[in-house]
């Protein structure tokens, strides 16, 4: 199972690590419990083939009660079954022996279980494409949302996002081209075109429209000046991007693929002021 991660301060892109290998780091709050119990059971004040305190019972079976629930979210069955056996040991009345053995079985229930997951780190400056959806929108309150000008888009945005934070560039450029296709739908049915098989259809037309605007009033209006401008960007990405990613032999390594990614995240934001 690969389970997405944000850390902070590690310099690592998307690698994979066993998750048992990555217990230092606050992968979540489940580990740090553990090794509190671990520290308790083995406590040498806690030694005795004495019955359990009645008070020493009531920690077991309440801090039980908090770990079986992380285990269960956390995956790792056989280590919230062993949890359980500990606590209905201690409420039978055992002795600190017995739950010391019981705790150091739970640690190579967890170890092994751990080892059976996998953690993908993913880096600072990623995070953002990873765990936002909608990071396409600007920050700027005042500014139109392309989530909402462009809805028809959202899912490849979010793609294009998560596939640049996994280290899956040519990917995240295949979405992003996705993307651009929702705006140059858009710019041809603003301006009364209906819908083409391919882009080169679609600029075609575009091109044809913006012409017959421009003889019948004879000068192009600042909103014809804005068509034109997006008909020659989208034509420039069909020639750049567009047509050698259909292609097999073309790759984009992540630099290459995050340029081109704030390239459209700029080009869509601008499309939203006026589509």
């Amino acid at each position: 199972m690969q389970v997405p991660y944000v850390c902070n301060g590690i310099a690592v892109r998307s690698r994979l690590f066993s998750w048992w290998d990555m217990k230092p780091f606050p992968v979540t709050n489940f580990l740090s419990i553990v090794r509190n119990f671990q520290e308790a059971i083995s406590n040498p004040e806690f030694n005795s083939a004495d019955p359990l305190r009645e008070e020493d019972i009531r920690v077991i079976e309440n801090g039980s009660v908090s770990l079986i629930q992380e285990a269960e979210e956390c995956g790792l069955p056989l280590t919230a079954d062993q949890f359980a056996r500990i606590r209905k040991v201690a409420r039978q009345g055992s002795n600190a022996t017995e739950i010391n053995q019981l705790g150091a079985e739970m640690m190579n229930r967890l170890e092994d279980e751990c080892n059976r997951h996998l953690v993908m780190l993913i880096e600072k400056d990623y995070a953002q494409y990873f765990s936002n959806a909608q990071f396409f929108d600007s920050q700027d309150a005042n500014a139109k949302k392309v989530s909402l000008q462009f809805p028809d888009a959202a899912e490849d945005v979010a793609e294009a996002g998560k596939c640049l934070a996994c280290s899956r560039s040519t990917a995240c450029v295949m979405h992003l081209l996705r993307v651009m296709e929702c705006g140059l739908k858009a710019l041809a049915a603003k301006l009364g075109i209906p819908e083409q098989n391919d882009w080169g259809k679609y600029l075609s037309e575009i091109e044809k429209a913006l012409e017959r605007r421009m003889k019948s009033a004879g000068a192009r209006t600042q909103e014809e000046q804005f068509y034109a401008e997006a008909h020659a960007m989208f034509d420039s990405v069909r020639r750049a991007w567009r047509n050698p990613t259909m292609h097999v032999a073309k790759t984009y390594t992540e630099e290459r693929a995050n340029e081109i990614l704030i390239a459209v995240r700029s080009f869509m934001r601008h499309l939203a002021t006026n589509l």
